[in-house]
């Protein structure tokens, strides 16, 4: 989910997507069973470090098969392809491991991890903290060091004038061409960060600006649980994170 940044001091007027240093950005999609995010279950996921071939990809055995056919026809994973694949629990843990292999210890170790997908705070973000909440692990960074940044929210600023602020819209309008792999998660993982290497944004670190705390996501009103999993410290949770999860 993140990419390493370095501040490119260019001396034209439009920056090019800068990014802040020492901040790690890692491009995130998720197909799930469906769009209620406190029960649909993750089927695939893909992060990728921005500007960088680091990138995880995964499909995910849901507990509950078949999945719906609406699901199959727009993604293209079936269910008989998802009874083969490892449950949450194995790739949940083997995300992990590859965030602390290969992401965290690599030769620059960000001071805090931004996390970058196209509506990923109504979304992805909350999908992703209750599965997370189910992994029996401590983390290798502390919930504080997260940040989101969505695009979706970034783009309107950008372009305010467009009539449709759908990935695939945004990427066609950009590029003249329909996405490939549109709703796979690796493919639009793909297409958004063709998207971030093309999109110019006014100043440096205004991708920053753009940012949220990731224990802010319940301002989305979506959904409340308890994601230990990335807290070093129990005793920091807010109120809003004591409520029950059901796993139900």
């Amino acid at each position: 989910v993140y990419v390493v940044s370095h501040l490119r001091d260019l001396a034209s007027k439009d920056v090019s997507f800068c990014l802040v240093m020492s901040t790690l950005h890692v491009v995130l999609d998720l197909e799930t069973t469906g769009l209620d995010v406190k029960t649909n279950e993750i089927i695939s996921m893909s992060m990728r470090v921005l500007h960088s071939d680091c990138r995880f990809d995964e499909f995910v055995r849901p507990r509950k098969l078949p999945i719906p056919y609406a699901v199959t026809r727009l993604t293209g994973i079936g269910s008989d392809f998802l009874s083969t694949k490892d449950s949450w629990e194995v790739v949940g843990n083997r995300m992990c491991d590859w965030m602390e292999r290969d992401v965290l210890q690599g030769s620059i170790k960000p001071s805090t991890i931004t996390l970058v997908g196209h509506n990923i705070r109504r979304f992805d973000v909350p999908i992703l903290l209750r599965h997370l909440a189910l992994l029996a692990r401590k983390a290798p960074i502390s919930f504080n060091q997260i940040r989101v940044v969505d695009t979706l929210i970034v783009f309107k600023r950008i372009y305010p004038k467009l009539k449709c602020y759908k990935q695939s819209f945004m990427y066609q309008h950009l590029f003249g061409e329909k996405p490939p792999l549109a709703h796979s998660a690796s493919g639009d993982v793909d297409a958004l960060c063709k998207i971030l290497g093309h999109v110019s944004i006014p100043k440096k670190g205004e991708l920053q600006k753009y940012s949220y705390d990731i224990l802010e996501f319940h301002h989305t009103q979506v959904v409340n649980i308890a994601p230990v999993f990335f807290l070093t410290n129990k005793s920091t949770l807010p109120d809003f994170f004591t409520h029950r999860y059901n796993t139900q």
